[in-house]
């Protein structure tokens, strides 16, 4: 029933629906052996079922066809939105890998981890089985999956014709039904007479489909049991109907025999650009210009976040309201952390009665930035399950009145687990194998830790040992959205770039004889045009003497995060140098003079340090670039100073 709000179409789909119910509907009351004579009596006089169908399909487009997830304004249709998902064919974790053969499949460039799994479609997965498990992170989309089969069920796309039954499992834990009575209420509001009779019609007949959704979300052990022992009954006594339950990965550890276990893939790069044009359709432009800014390297690790329905969600909400993404991106980060530690099972009314939910948000927090930290300055991004729960174990030990801290034999395994269910944040990649779920999240966490935790002096001791290390590059960027007032750490990085240029006397005195070349009234950021001439001096460099690669290939990248920062060029050649009055026309001589100066001196340790002076350089300008408090003096000095040593 895919409504488009012309009349006579949607008038087409509806019948269609309703249609396929009715079908549905005769069919399974064949089965029924004793059915009242009153209610033969009635179908022989008017339309069977015509008016139950009717209702049936109003009940499951209204319930179904919405998604609204925090941050939204309103609802957003199921149909408008949805993308068609792939299905993991080995669950993640059951996997047997070693450390070094995940180390191989992490692209540390891309924010990442490049395992590429083996996959099926979605619809073609529920077709084909009759029992299944769907698994998932949190905010992986299992309930708006779950949610779009059964509008295609009405719609009559599924490869056999059943009627949809959703049960939200949360709610039916929530009352003292038996799963088959809450199935009977679902026909009752319909308008259904003697539902129950028509219930077991159905379940005789295999013409239901049961879409039971979140069993992680049932927190009554009680409850838990009998929802057990219920769904494997109807499983064993009608073999002929179709069951998928849903259920977080990390929180299932049941067994359902002649149930296959499959978990949702993660969303690759067509199903990103798929959901971004369907959340823009009504202005292609925008969603066109969000896939742009996607697209560009310095939002790779905002790139990586969009793997998963609930984050590109928030990814979209972010960009719709500036459009944009913000440039202090810590800001983006801490709000889809937040989104994952409390927002999103707040928001689903979702209740967690364990140990591990007795630890605040705070505390919860500095246990994530503490093993993210001692991984992070370990070089490792997968760490074991018993070095993760000795960590656990140790923090918990720590904490006055947290749960554990009387108790020596504090359950960590559970510990583990809870987080790895509740929020998604830490994933188990193989089996007693975990690692943060994305990349960027570890390094905000270590970015977070080292910027607020007073016990250390954080931001210098990043900037001492880290800067000139590339995978720190991004925790000094979100280090400088994340401080208070980032003065003394942009000066401690400009201060660092001095020391490192005077080990070198060639590095200042190239840098100098390069800044001269410029003219101070040209009309341009004065850095800017420092960082043109730069290159172009490296350009002809390359062009007498090949061997400059490298170096050039770094100043060629400065040139373009500091356009990010003070203005694009859209074409950096000797012709627009000198249309910008950067100076190099009337100083032909002195570029000369400064090649010539290579030349003769030892360039390879010159250059060899240059190097990482361009790229802390570049690591200067993106932290200047953030949207954080840098007073206005502090600012200046250091732009002014931009490739030029005194």
């Amino acid at each position: 029933m895919n409504l488009t709000g012309d009349p006579l179409t949607d008038k087409a789909a509806v019948d269609v629906s309703i249609a396929v119910a009715k079908e549905v509907f005769a069919s399974a009351w064949k089965s029924v052996k004793k059915i009242p004579q009153w209610i033969q009596d009635k179908n022989r006089e008017h339309d069977p079922f015509g008016i139950e169908a009717r209702h049936y399909c109003e009940r499951i487009e209204g319930r179904y066809n919405t998604m609204r997830i925090i941050g939204m304004s309103r609802p957003m249709p199921i149909r408008s939105i949805f993308v068609r998902v792939n299905i993991l064919k080995k669950i993640s974790a059951q996997h047997r890998s070693t450390i070094d053969e995940l180390e191989q499949t992490l692209n540390k460039d891309q924010f990442g981890f490049g395992i590429v799994a083996s996959t099926m479609e979605g619809q073609q997965v529920v077709d084909r089985e009759s029992r299944l498990v769907l698994l998932g992170k949190p905010g992986g989309g299992k309930t708006t999956f779950l949610k779009w089969i059964a509008l295609t069920a009405i719609d009559g796309k599924l490869k056999e014709k059943r009627l949809p039954v959703f049960v939200p499992m949360k709610d039916w834990s929530d009352g003292k039904n038996t799963i088959r009575a809450y199935i009977h209420e679902e026909f009752k509001v319909c308008g259904f007479e003697e539902p129950a009779t028509f219930v077991d019609g159905l379940l005789e007949s295999g013409s239901l489909i049961l879409l039971l959704d979140a069993l992680d979300e049932i927190n009554d052990t009680d409850r838990l049991a009998q929802a057990l022992k219920e769904i494997r009954d109807l499983s064993d006594k009608h073999p002929n109907i179709k069951v998928i339950i849903s259920c977080r990965t990390a929180a299932y550890n049941y067994l359902f025999e002649q149930f296959v276990d499959v978990e949702l893939a993660d969303f690759q790069q067509q199903q990103v650009e798929q959901f971004v044009g369907l959340w823009f359709a009504d202005s292609p432009a925008k969603g066109k210009l969000c896939l742009g800014e996607l697209a560009r390297d310095k939002n790779k690790a905002i790139r990586d976040l969009c793997q998963t329905p609930l984050l590109l969600t928030l990814m979209c909400l972010a960009f719709d309201e500036g459009m944009t993404f913000p440039s202090n991106r810590a800001e983006l980060y801490k709000d889809a952390l937040d989104a994952l530690l409390k927002k999103w099972d707040t928001s689903r009314a979702v209740r967690r009665n364990t140990a591990y939910q007795q630890l605040s948000l705070a505390k919860k927090e500095l246990l994530l930035g503490r093993i993210a930290t001692k991984s992070f300055e370990e070089g490792r991004y997968f760490i074991r399950q018993d070095d993760m729960e000795r960590q656990i174990v140790a923090f918990m030990a720590n904490l006055k009145g947290a749960p554990g801290g009387c108790d020596p034999e504090v359950d960590a395994g559970e510990i583990l687990k809870e987080i790895e269910a509740q929020h998604g944040i830490l994933v188990e990649r193989a089996k007693g194998i975990y690692s943060f779920s994305h990349l960027t999240f570890q390094e905000f966490f270590v970015a977070r830790t080292l910027t607020e935790n007073s016990n250390r002096d954080g931001p210098n001791q990043l900037v001492d040992k880290h800067a000139l290390e590339p995978r720190w590059r991004e925790v000094c960027i979100l280090a400088t959205g994340l401080l208070a007032e980032a003065d003394g750490f942009v000066l401690s990085m400009r201060q660092r770039l001095t020391r490192l240029a005077g080990g070198n006397l060639g590095i200042s005195d190239f840098l100098n004889r390069n800044a001269a070349l410029v003219h101070a009234t040209a009309g341009i950021p004065l850095a800017l045009r420092r960082a043109l001439a730069l290159a172009h001096v490296l350009e002809r460099l390359e062009e007498e003497e090949p061997g400059y690669t490298a170096v050039l290939n770094a100043s060629r990248e400065l040139v373009e995060d500091m356009q990010h920062e003070f203005g694009r060029i859209k074409q950096v050649d000797v012709a627009t140098i000198q249309t910008l009055r950067i100076g190099l026309d009337s100083a032909r001589e002195g570029v000369d003079s400064l090649v010539q100066y290579v030349f003769n001196h030892n360039r390879d340790r010159v250059f060899v340090q240059l190097i990482r002076y361009i790229q802390l350089t570049r690591l200067l300008v993106n932290c200047l670039n953030v949207d954080a408090y840098i007073t206005l003096p502090v600012r200046e000095q250091i732009v002014s100073s931009i490739l030029a040593e005194k």
